[in-house]
C-alpha cells in the first residue's frame, strides 16, 4: 500500500511538472523539447495502464467541462467563418487541446480533495523551482552574459515573462512557513528578492503595478504594532519579515552603488559578473528602469538614468563611454574615403540589421543615441558635430545628427537644426554639423536613423558607422576629446583581439564585433526554432489581403491617455459599428480582423495584430452571442474559485495575477496557455469537490436503507 500511494506521489509531481513545462514554454522556448518528449510518453502510458477509466470517465469529463467545449467550438466555427487560416488561431486551438488533455489527465489520477491537495502542493513546489530558473535565465540575458533568447531569433514578450516570476514570489511566501531552518528562510527569501529585482528590471510597466500592490502590502503588514487584531496580516508580517530586512539592506545597496561607486568600479562589477557587452547591460538597464519607474513618475527618461546610475566618463574615441547605440559593433582601426580627417584613436561605432532587431526597430520610426546632454544658458552658442560612413548596398532610411525634440518645443534653442548624411555620396566618411542658438535650458543632443516607409529598418542592408563625436562653444571646446587612460593602456591588447578574431567572424579586414569594451559580441541569428520552423512548414501562411470595405479611421487627440493600446481598442470599435453588419455582430465576423490591425497600424497587409483584450477579441471574431458565453464561462470560474476560496486561495491570486496582465494584451479566452489553464482550473476543483458530495451522498443513501431494512 506504501509502495502504491508513492507511486502515485510521483505520477502527481510528474504530471504537475510536464503541466508547467507546456505552459512555461512561451518564457523559455527549449522547455517545448522536453515537454514533447514527456507528453507524448506519458498519454502512452495512461492509455495502456488506464484505458477503462480513460472510457469511462470520458463523459464525465465532456459534462464538466461543457462550457470550455462551447467556447473551443466557437473558435472552430470562427476560423472557417475566416476568409483564410491564420497560423496563429491554429497555434491557439492547439494550445487549447492540449490544455484540456491535461485536465482530462488530472480526472484519471487526482481522484478526490486530498490528492488534489497533494497535486496542489506539488505545483506549489513545481512553479517555485521553475521560477527560479526562469530568473536565472533571464537575468542572465539582463547582464549579457548569456544572450540566448536573441540568439534563438525569437521575441519574447516581457509583460508575460514576469507572470511566472510572481507565481514563483507567491509561492516561495506559501512554502517558508515550512521551512524550519534559519539559513534555507534567509537563503529562500533572497531567491524571492531576486524575483523582485529581476521584475523590476524586465521593464514591464503592468509588472510594476503588481510590484507597487505586492510591497504596499508587505510594508502596511510589517506595522503590526498598528494591526494588531488583523491574524492575516500579522501572519504575513511574520513570514515576510526576513524578506522585508533584505529589500531595505538592497535599497540601501543600490544607493550606494549608485551615488558613491566610480564608472571605473561599476564597470568592473559588471565585468565580475560576466557581462559579455559591459555597454549594452548599462543601456539595457536603464530603458526598462525607466519604463518600470515611469508608472511613478512619466517624465522619467532613460538617459537620465543612465547619467544618475552609470556615471559615464564622455569620451569621444570611445562609443561605449555613453553615446553610441545600444547594440553597436566597435570597429578598429577606421577606414574608407576621407578616414583621415578623423583622429587615429577613435574607435567606430557600427550599426546594422541585427543591431536594429536587438534595439526593436520594427516597432519604432527611428533609432537614436544620445551624444550628450547640456546645459546652457540665454546668449549662447554651439556647435556639434559627428563623423559618420554609410556603406554602399545601405538602403535604410535617413542619418541624422539633431536636437532633441524638448528642447526646440520649450524654445530653448532658437530653430530646429539638423545636420543629414548625403545618401548621394554613400561609401565615404562626411562630417555632420550643426551650430545653434541657446536659452537658458537643457539641450540634449542625438544621432539617429529614421525609418523608410513601408520599410522595416530589421531588414535593411549595409551599415552605418558613427564615430568621433564633438561639441564647442563659439570659442572653446567643451569635451574632452583625448583618450582616457584606461583606453590608452589597452589598446594593444584589444588590437590582438581584432587580429584573432575579424576573420572568423567573416567581416572585411576594417570591420570586427565588439562589445562595449571590446570584446566579441553576437549576432542576432534567423529563427531556428526547429518546432516553430516545422509548424510553419506544415501550415503555410496564407499572406493574402481581405480588405474592410469601410472608412475606419482613429481619430487621435494627442493626450497621454492615447496610447497604442487605446487606439487599438478604439480600432476595435470601429470595426464592430462601422465595418460589420448585424449578422456579424451577433455571430461575429471570423478572423479577417488580424490582417485589418496589422495594415492599420503597422502598414503591412503581410502582418497581423489583434485587438490586445481578450473580450474585445472574443467581440470581433464571435460576435455578440460569443461575448456573453465567454463572460459566463469566466464568471463560473471567478464563482467557483470564491467557493472554494479557503483551500486554494494561491490559484486565485494566480488567475487575479494572470487576468491582469491578459486582459492588455490577450488574444483569446485561452491566451497565454497559463491564462487558459487557471480558466479550466477551477472547473476541475468543483468537478471533484462535486464528486465527492455525490459519492457521500450515495454511502449515507445505502446506510440509511441497511439502518432501515
Amino acid at each position: 500500500m506504501y509502495c502504491f500511494i508513492n507511486k502515485r506521489a510521483g505520477i502527481l509531481y510528474i504530471i504537475s511538472i510536464i503541466t508547467l513545462l507546456y505552459i512555461y514554454r512561451t518564457v523559455i522556448p527549449f522547455f517545448k523539447y522536453p515537454f514533447v518528449v514527456f507528453y507524448l510518453f506519458f498519454i502512452v502510458y495512461t492509455i495502456i495502464a488506464y484505458k477503462k477509466q480513460l472510457t469511462s470517465g470520458g463523459i464525465a469529463f465532456l459534462r464538466n467541462n461543457i462550457l470550455i467545449l462551447f467556447l473551443l467550438i466557437i473558435f472552430f466555427y470562427s476560423l472557417y467563418n475566416s476568409s483564410k487560416i491564420y497560423l496563429i488561431v491554429f497555434k491557439n486551438i492547439v494550445d487549447t487541446i492540449i490544455i484540456l488533455s491535461f485536465f482530462y489527465v488530472y480526472s484519471i489520477y487526482v481522484r478526490d480533495k486530498t490528492e488534489l491537495k497533494r497535486f496542489v502542493n506539488d505545483f506549489y513546489r513545481g512553479i517555485f523551482l521553475f521560477s527560479f530558473i526562469i530568473s536565472v535565465y533571464y537575468l542572465l540575458d539582463t547582464f549579457n552574459i548569456n544572450k540566448a533568447i536573441e540568439s534563438s531569433g525569437i521575441i519574447v514578450d516581457y509583460n508575460f515573462v514576469t507572470i511566472p516570476i510572481f507565481f514563483g514570489l507567491i509561492s516561495g511566501i506559501k512554502i517558508l512557513p515550512d521551512v524550519k531552518l534559519l539559513r534555507y528562510r534567509v537563503l529562500i527569501s533572497l531567491v524571492l528578492l531576486a524575483f523582485c529585482l529581476l521584475i523590476f528590471m524586465l521593464g514591464s510597466r503592468r509588472a510594476m503595478i503588481v510590484l507597487l500592490l505586492f510591497w504596499g502590502l508587505i510594508i502596511v503588514s510589517q506595522l503590526t504594532f498598528i494591526f494588531r487584531n488583523n491574524f492575516l496580516l500579522k501572519r504575513l508580517a511574520s513570514q515576510t519579515r526576513i524578506l522585508f530586512i533584505l529589500f531595505v539592506l538592497l535599497i540601501i545597496s543600490l544607493h550606494i552603488f549608485s551615488n558613491y561607486i566610480s564608472h571605473e568600479g561599476k564597470d568592473k562589477f559588471l565585468l565580475f559578473l560576466g557581462s559579455k557587452n559591459v555597454y549594452a547591460t548599462k543601456k539595457q538597464i536603464s530603458d526598462n528602469a525607466a519604463r518600470s519607474l515611469s508608472i511613478i513618475n512619466h517624465t522619467v527618461k532613460s538617459e537620465d538614468l543612465y547619467e544618475k546610475i552609470w556615471s559615464p566618463v564622455f569620451n569621444a574615441n570611445d562609443p561605449s563611454s555613453g553615446w553610441g547605440f545600444e547594440y553597436y559593433k566597435a570597429v578598429y582601426p577606421l577606414t574608407g574615403k576621407n578616414y583621415n580627417f578623423i583622429p587615429s584613436e577613435a574607435i567606430g561605432c557600427l550599426v546594422d540589421s541585427g543591431c536594429f532587431m536587438q534595439m526593436d526597430a520594427l516597432k519604432k520610426n527611428s533609432i537614436y543615441s544620445l551624444i550628450k546632454k547640456i546645459q546652457v544658458k540665454e546668449g549662447e552658442k554651439y556647435k556639434a558635430s559627428i563623423y559618420c560612413f554609410v556603406s554602399e548596398e545601405y538602403d535604410g532610411g535617413t542619418i541624422r545628427l539633431m536636437l532633441g525634440w524638448d528642447a526646440i518645443n520649450k524654445n530653448v534653442v532658437e530653430k530646429n537644426v539638423i545636420s543629414s548624411y548625403d545618401i548621394g555620396d554613400k561609401g565615404s566618411w562626411q562630417k555632420l554639423e550643426i551650430e545653434f542658438n541657446c536659452n537658458n535650458g537643457e539641450v540634449p543632443i542625438y544621432i539617429s536613423i529614421q525609418k523608410q516607409e513601408n520599410k522595416d529598418l530589421s531588414k535593411a542592408k549595409g551599415f552605418v558607422i558613427f564615430a568621433y563625436p564633438q561639441i564647442f562653444d563659439a570659442e572653446i571646446e567643451i569635451s574632452d576629446l583625448s583618450l582616457n587612460k584606461v583606453l590608452n593602456v589597452h589598446m594593444n591588447k584589444y588590437y590582438k583581439i581584432i587580429n584573432n578574431n575579424k576573420h572568423s567572424l567573416g567581416l572585411p579586414n576594417q570591420y570586427f564585433k565588439a562589445n562595449a569594451l571590446l570584446s566579441i559580441a553576437q549576432i542576432v541569428t534567423d529563427n531556428n526554432d526547429p518546432a516553430r520552423n516545422f509548424l510553419a512548414n506544415l501550415i503555410h501562411e496564407d499572406t493574402t489581403y481581405y480588405p474592410y470595405k469601410m472608412d475606419l479611421l482613429i481619430i487621435e487627440k494627442g493626450n497621454r491617455l492615447d496610447d497604442p493600446r487605446l487606439k487599438r481598442w478604439k480600432f476595435t470599435y470601429q470595426i464592430f459599428t462601422k465595418e460589420y453588419n448585424w449578422k456579424q455582430k451577433l455571430f461575429g465576423g471570423g478572423f479577417d480582423h488580424l490582417n485589418w490591425f496589422g495594415y492599420y497600424f503597422y502598414n503591412d497587409k503581410t502582418r497581423i495584430d489583434w485587438p490586445h483584450n481578450p473580450f474585445l477579441s472574443v467581440l470581433l471574431y464571435s460576435g455578440i452571442l460569443g461575448l456573453a458565453l465567454y463572460l459566463f464561462v469566466f464568471y463560473k470560474a471567478l464563482y467557483y474559485y470564491i467557493k472554494y476560496l479557503r483551500e486554494y486561495y494561491i490559484f486565485f491570486i494566480f488567475f487575479l495575477v494572470a487576468f491582469f496582465f491578459s486582459f492588455f494584451s490577450g488574444d483569446s479566452p485561452f491566451s497565454p496557455p497559463i491564462m487558459g489553464f487557471l480558466l479550466i482550473f477551477p472547473y476541475f476543483i468543483h468537478s471533484l469537490h462535486k464528486k465527492e458530495e455525490q459519492d457521500k451522498k450515495v454511502i449515507e443513501d445505502c446506510k440509511s436503507e441497511v439502518n432501515n431494512g
